[in-house]
Formats: C-alpha cells, structure tokens, sequence
C-alpha cells in the first residue's frame, strides 16, 4: 500500500476513534448501548491501545447487563454531569478546568476554532460547546476531512488540516485533560470510566505525537 493510502487509511481510522470515545462522554449508558460496546471495542485494532481497550472489554464482562447499566449509568451521573461539590468531580468543560467557570474564554476560543474550520455547533446536546466529548467529535471531523482530502489527492490541504488538529490538542484538549484525569481519579471511578479517561489521555498523547511526526516529514 502506498504511502498516501496508509496515511489516509490512518486519518480515517483516528477519525472513528475520536467519535467513538467522544460519544462514550456524552451518553448515558443504557442496556442497548452496553450491548453494543463490546462489538465497538473489537474494531479498534490499535497495538499502542491494546492494554486500555482489554481493560475496558474486561470491565464490561457481567451476568446481568442491567445492574452493570444502573452503576454506569448512576457513574456517568456522578462523574460527568457535575451535580454538586461533593457528588463528583467538576464537569467536562474546558472553562471549568481552566478558568474555574462555564462559558469562559476558553469556551468562546473553542467555538472560534470550530468556525474557522466551516463547522457550527458540533453537538447541541453537550450544552456548551468546549465539552470533552464534542472537543473529541472535533478532531474526529478534522481527521475524517484529512483522509478525504488525501483521497483526493490535495496534499496541501491536508497538511494545513493536520496542522489544525495539532494546534486545537495543544492548545486545547492537551491543555486540561490531565487536571480533568486527576480530578476524576478522586472519587475512585467506576473501572469502564476510570480506564476510558485513561485510555483518552494516552489517545491525545499519542495522536500529536504521531502528528508531529508526519509534520516533520513536509
């Protein structure tokens, strides 16, 4: 395979996984959506991600699906909806994390960034739009219009595309994951959450890496 095609290959690969891990921290787990993870875990072929996906496979393993739905689901609550101080950590939002506040600088930035790349709102539901889970959902469109781009044969702007999805992890997602990870390592998390957010971390390390390395290359 030549060389263009396992970079497009590539980009399309990173953009399922973005949008998977970004809709894990924006639905509520239920019987159904449980029922379906496994299959979902199964396709991602990830060497460098093997350790944190089996984690997550083995922390789906049960007998009865709908108690492990009623603690995800009372997990995701506790975790990610930021119900009051002493009930879970802070909510998902880049503001909160980085300015102590919703709808901060940080949240108005976010929004400029997704303009700029001729996208609106990414996910109404989330509420504002620098949710951990939309901030994913963004990459994931980058990486899809990189490895549509390369299809096409537009080199050029398939470089300025990867150069915007470095810029939006470092100056972005880079920027409060880690304090958002520690935050939620505090209230001793459900197994499945523990390891996602992990999994998340080692996911946007990874990538810039990877996209630093093929930046150096043009």
């Amino acid at each position: 395979m030549k060389e263009r095609e396992l970079i497009m290959s590539a980009a399309e690969n990173r953009s399922k996984l973005y949008w998977f891990i970004g809709m894990l921290f924006l639905t509520k787990p239920d019987k159904n959506f449980i029922a379906c993870l496994s299959d979902e875990l199964s396709s991602v072929t990830d060497d460098m991600l093997k350790t944190e996906i089996e984690a997550l496979q083995r922390s789906l393993e049960t007998r009865n699906i709908s108690e492990l739905a009623e603690q995800l689901e009372h997990e995701f609550t506790r975790l990610f909806r930021g119900v009051h101080n002493n009930y879970g950590p802070p909510p998902p939002y880049e503001s909160v994390y980085r300015e102590s506040n919703i709808m901060g600088d940080s949240t108005r930035a976010v929004i400029e960034c997704y303009l700029e790349a001729g996208f609106g709102e990414i996910d109404k539901s989330a509420g504002p739009q620098d949710h951990l889970g939309v901030e994913l959902k963004f990459i994931a469109l980058l990486c899809q219009r990189e490895s549509q781009q390369r299809g096409s044969g537009d080199d050029a702007e398939a470089i300025n595309t990867l150069k915007m999805e470095k810029t939006f992890l470092e100056d972005h997602l880079l920027r409060w994951m880690p304090d958002f990870q520690g935050a939620v390592a505090q209230y001793s998390p459900h197994p499945f959450y523990e390891t996602l957010v992990s999994l998340t971390s080692r996911v946007l390390v990874l990538d810039n890496e990877y996209i630093t390395g093929l930046l150096s290359q043009n």
